[in-house]
């Protein structure tokens, strides 16, 4: 378990701040409001998980050497049980997450103030799609959160030396999520990427669906992910062969011919 510091603490807000600016400054350019003549106008959910994925890969290559690149209170909750984190260092993360995720959303409403009203500079909210049904908002954004936490623990397992194509996978997780999801709950799959845009515009939708929704879900569905990945290294022939698991093993491998 390594301690963390000043330098880890600034990552994390500093790297929240830009996902979560990238994100919602995306949503207020590219949702588009029904009218009389467009009741249901198409959205590019493709553009949007693009960003999300480009975003995180970027992000999580740069800052990953600091904080562990967690920019999520989800992450950092399942970092912690796994014990990769020490209690405070991550409830300190959570409080620079929270406070960058806002930084973020203020940042989208100065430079898009007319453009992202509507739409509430990136809130998210359960879409009538699911009925508004609180249940179904949970459920969907809990198995989002289970797909992504669990590829964050695995990369975070396994690159321990060269990072090779580890952020594109991370980053493609969360696209992928968010354009199957967007459309259903804005796909937050994170706390702080909901509460900043959430307290920016005043748009919680109600405290107990967004509690329930955006932040009890992510930590359940956090739990899930830790629990599925301890549940499968625990199983025989789980653990990858000794000269995948070393970078030096390939060259001593080599030597021994």
């Amino acid at each position: 378990m390594q301690d963390r510091g000043p330098a880890a603490y600034l990552a994390e807000f500093i790297g929240t701040l830009l996902l979560v600016f990238l994100i919602t400054a995306t949503l207020s350019l590219y949702l588009a409001e029904p009218s009389a003549t467009n009741p249901s106008p198409f959205i590019d959910w493709s553009v949007i998980g693009l960003v999300h994925a480009l975003g995180l890969a970027v992000l999580y290559y740069a800052l990953r050497p600091y904080s562990g690149a967690h920019l999520n209170p989800a992450v950092t909750l399942a970092m912690a049980v796994l014990r990769r984190i020490r209690g405070a260092d991550a409830a300190v993360y959570i409080v620079c997450q929270l406070a960058g995720a806002t930084i973020g959303a203020l940042l989208t409403k100065l430079l898009l103030l007319d453009e992202g009203r509507p739409f509430d500079w990136g809130a998210v909210s359960v879409s009538e799609r699911l009925s508004g049904d609180l249940p179904l908002g949970m459920l969907a954004e809990g198995i989002a959160v289970v797909l992504l936490v669990f590829v964050f623990i695995e990369l975070a397992e396994r690159a321990r030396g060269e990072l090779g194509a580890g952020p594109l996978w991370l980053g493609g997780t969360l696209g992928v999520a968010a354009m199957v999801f967007g459309p259903l709950t804005g796909s937050s799959l994170n706390p702080a990427r909901a509460f900043g845009p959430a307290l920016v515009s005043g748009s919680f939708g109600g405290a107990d669906k967004f509690l329930l929704v955006y932040v009890a879900a992510p930590a359940l569905a956090a739990l899930a992910a830790c629990g599925l990945s301890v549940a499968l290294r625990s199983l025989p022939g789980a653990e990858p062969p000794e000269a995948e698991r070393s970078p030096s093993a390939g060259p001593a491998r080599a030597a021994k011919r």
